[in-house]
């Protein structure tokens, strides 16, 4: 339904009622407003998409940039001592709820690119599943903090870096070591 709730939802709330009677009403005033309630639902479905799409290509990105291995995938077992940043149980479902999409040509016959931008991309499920995320306004919730605390997790490391940098520096100003062999 319109506002990222189930069908049940949408019935519980009332949502649906206008639809219920669809044998009593069959008039063209009343098909056309299905008609445009229709395609108000497929434009939101639409937008939500393209902003978990979106969420979804970020989180990813960041999770590769910070080489976080997510719970239940491959090369866990080598990254003993691993920050706890690593262990999101909804990093595997991020990690599986992008699909390609296949762009046809320009018109001038040549491929479009297929870059790492958000329109290049899909989700796999609108629906929230063991392996997708899904497009539900917890999943817009969830990716947004997970966004936040993977940058949380860079800011860290880039200013653990600045500390380490300088404490080398300082080593090698106390023994006296050249910069030309630094």
């Amino acid at each position: 339904a319109l506002n990222g709730c189930s069908v049940e939802e949408a019935r519980e709330c009332g949502e649906m009622e206008a639809w219920a009677d669809t044998k009593t009403n069959l008039t063209e005033e009343q098909r056309e407003l299905f008609r445009s309630k229709a395609v108000e639902y497929e434009e939101s479905v639409s937008s939500r998409t393209q902003a978990v799409v979106s969420l979804l290509v970020d989180c990813q990105n960041l999770i590769r940039e910070l080489e976080i291995v997510p719970p239940g995938c491959q090369g866990e077992e080598e990254s003993e001592g691993y920050i706890e940043v690593g262990r999101y149980e909804d990093d595997v479902k991020i990690m599986n709820s992008l699909k390609s999409i296949e762009r046809s040509n320009d018109n001038d016959g040549r491929p479009r690119s297929r870059g790492k931008s958000s329109d290049s991309y899909t989700v796999t499920s609108l629906f929230e599943s063991s392996s997708c995320i899904g497009i539900g306004k917890d999943a817009l919730d969830n990716l947004t903090s997970r966004i936040a605390e993977l940058n949380g997790e860079k800011r860290r490391r880039r200013n653990k870096l600045g500390e380490m940098g300088a404490a080398i520096a300082s080593l090698w100003s106390m023994l006296r070591v050249p910069s030309s062999e630094q």
